[in-house]
């Protein structure tokens, strides 16, 4: 069903498959589609998608404001841009709509200094700023403003519009009791908390005709039953009934709100199908197209969603972050390079919640498509060595293959994966080892020599007379000078991953809350070790995302594992270790200590390289300390611009 055409109200796609709308921050500060907003939807739509959902687009900007390099459709100055858009995405047979959003208690402050307006002045979460209530009047007047929008998306070439409702911005704050307070005629039954839905759509559809696509964006499920007046499941299904009732074209079936966007955009713990019944539910309620999320990584699972009834059309959101050719590559797998999948690590997401454009960890073009062109095929078989083949390394032998370099990597170890074979071993990581297979894959197909088991030497390189090195060849952990770290009752988090933790049982404390320690102290508690992570700062897992952080903590809380901050290790004895808090000195008991405090660049090669005339790059931990992300973009960028 997948790749079969599909009528989706006024229009037909060529496949059930759908980009739905994902910040990507690449606007200019005029609210237009920048050149590299064109790029990147171009090479989704050249990937084979059916339709692209546009991300979400201000409607105006003097009562609201979604953001800087936010998009906005709020006047015709910008049309020309956002022409330019549809038309590179229709250059591909694919089709675009463009989702219109009044981002509400959500906006960011006006330029104008005025409060932007909300359905009450309730704030989007406790600690933004409340928005000015909106009168009966300045409603009428936004509903206006989203036919106008629609008008402005028509002429721009647009195939259509979906409006916004979800994830607590204005229309969803309507939906919700918890915002929706209002004693008139827009609040208080589920009559008067749906009436802008139905003057919304009437106003759209008079300013565009019957044959332009209108759809509607919801959460099914806010998925917050500990929030009095958020929306559950059987609320969702009475809307979405509504909105059929209204004549909306299709619903996008969507989750979460301001208190719970894991529901919308889940991290690597969150399994597939984790929430399919609800766009189930709503599904057999109506009797429009469905479009809906459901942690797809893969086309057999997009395949299943339909076969079971799921849904109608299979939204691919992070999946064409990570591939823009995910559905070319998933229908004719053999004509194209392997296909990188989401790992769900949340470094999208937070690169947009700290104000900046979007990027992906696997693919490290996303999101700068423009400053890095289609690579050019000009390596003319010249030689070049990599040493070490984790993330970073077997990235710079891809790149430097697909520019056709003749790349020897030496990988002193049996297999490939370099960091990528610890990192998989905890719980829920399994993501990781279909990336390193994929990377392995990637090599084998574009004839990248690959030498396990194989130290790289000064000499074994010079053999090779390499153009170039580049060091790949990872990191050491940190073990501080500290009395008794040379104890038998003292290991590395890296040892532990690498040896295997089934020896290892009692009492445990774990030194450093990084990612590396919270999934080990989680990999010994799930053996059943009494855990104890220690952290000299002051708060766990300083300048950890978030959402992991709360994601792991929040397991590591069930399981039991105790964590302590303002703690520093000053020694340790066979009894067990010594910390240092603001109290003074503290012995602690325990049967085994595992340090996990970071590590330091391998730069042993480096010296004789030098000696040897050659000026090695160095890549990834061999660099600098850091996750996947930055090793394979590190990998990625050395390679692209070598020899330019």
């Amino acid at each position: 069903m997948l790749f079969q055409p599909a009528k989706l109200g006024p229009i037909t796609l060529k496949n059930r498959t759908v980009m739905p709308p994902m910040v990507t921050n690449l606007a200019l500060r005029d609210g237009s589609p920048s050149d590299a907003t064109i790029k990147y939807y171009a090479e989704r739509a050249r990937g084979g998608v059916g339709m692209i959902i546009v991300e979400g687009t201000d409607i105006e900007r003097t009562h609201c404001f979604s953001g800087p390099n936010r998009l906005a459709i709020a006047d015709k100055i910008n049309q020309v841009a956002f022409e330019r858009l549809t038309r590179a995405v229709h250059a591909y047979g694919a089709k675009i709509t463009l989702q219109l959003i009044q981002p509400g208690g959500a906006s960011a402050p006006l330029p104008s200094g005025e409060k932007f307006w909300g359905v009450s002045e309730i704030p989007f979460v406790p600690v933004t700023q409340p928005p000015h209530a909106m009168t009966v009047d300045e409603i009428k007047i936004t509903v206006q403003e989203f036919a106008n929008a629609a008008q402005r998306a028509k002429d721009a070439g647009f195939d259509g519009v979906e409006i916004h409702a979800a994830h607590s911005y204005l229309l969803g704050e309507f939906l919700a009791p918890y915002y929706n307070n209002r004693t008139d005629e827009y609040g208080g039954s589920f009559e008067n908390r749906l009436r802008i839905f139905g003057e919304i759509y009437e106003a759209v559809r008079k300013a565009v005709g019957r044959q332009f696509l209108v759809g509607i964006r919801f959460s099914g499920d806010e998925m917050t039953p500990h929030i009095p007046g958020t929306l559950n499941k059987e609320d969702g299904i009475a809307i979405a009934k509504e909105f059929d009732r209204i004549g909306y074209d299709y619903i996008n079936v969507s989750n979460g709100n301001a208190f719970n966007a894991n529901a919308n955009c889940d991290p690597y713990s969150y399994q597939p199908g984790w929430k399919k019944h609800v766009a189930a539910d709503i599904k057999k309620a109506v009797k429009v197209p469905v479009i809906a999320t459901n942690t797809v990584k893969d086309a057999d699972w997009a395949e299943q969603l339909l076969q079971e009834g799921v849904c109608d059309f299979v939204a691919l959101g992070r999946s064409n972050f990570a591939d823009a050719d995910f559905v070319r590559k998933s229908q004719t797998p053999k004509q194209y390079a392997p296909l990188r999948k989401c790992i769900g690590c949340m470094h999208c997401r937070e690169r947009l919640i700290g104000g900046l454009s979007v990027h992906c960890t696997v693919n490290p073009r996303m999101g700068c498509e423009l400053d890095f062109p289609e690579l050019k095929k000009d390596g003319q078989g010249r030689k070049v060595c990599i040493v070490g083949g984790g993330p970073a390394g077997m990235q710079a032998a891809v790149t430097l293959a697909q520019r056709g370099f003749a790349v020897t990597l030496f990988e002193k170890s049996s297999k490939l994966g370099g960091t990528l074979n610890l990192a998989e071993k905890p719980s829920f990581k399994e993501k990781l080892t279909g990336l390193k297979n994929t990377m392995a894959e990637e090599l084998a197909q574009l004839g990248v020599e690959v030498k396990l088991g194989t130290e790289a030497t000064v000499r074994a390189i010079q053999d090779l007379a390499p153009e170039e090195v580049f060091l790949a060849c990872g990191a050491n952990p940190i073990v501080p000078p500290l009395p008794g770290l040379d104890g038998a009752n003292v290991t590395t988090a890296e040892q532990l991953l690498r040896n295997g933790s089934e020896a290892i049982s009692g009492r445990v404390a774990v030194i450093g809350s990084g990612l590396t320690g919270l999934e080990t102290a989680e990999i010994l508690a799930e053996q059943g070790c009494q855990v104890t992570v220690f952290e000299m700062q002051s708060t766990i897992a300083p300048g950890m995302f978030a959402v992991i952080k709360n994601d792991i903590t929040g397991r590591l809380e069930k399981l039991g594992v105790t964590l302590r901050t303002g703690t520093a290790l000053t020694s340790t004895n066979e009894e067990g270790i010594t910390i240092k808090t603001q109290e003074g000195l503290e012995n602690i008991a325990c049967d085994k200590i595992v340090l996990a405090l970071g590590v330091k660049p391998d730069t042993s090669l480096v010296a004789g390289l030098q000696q040897a005339g050659y000026n090695p790059l160095q890549l990834g931990d061999c660099s600098k300390g850091g996750r996947i992300t930055e090793a394979i973009f590190d990998g990625f960028n050395a390679a692209y611009h070598f020899g330019a």
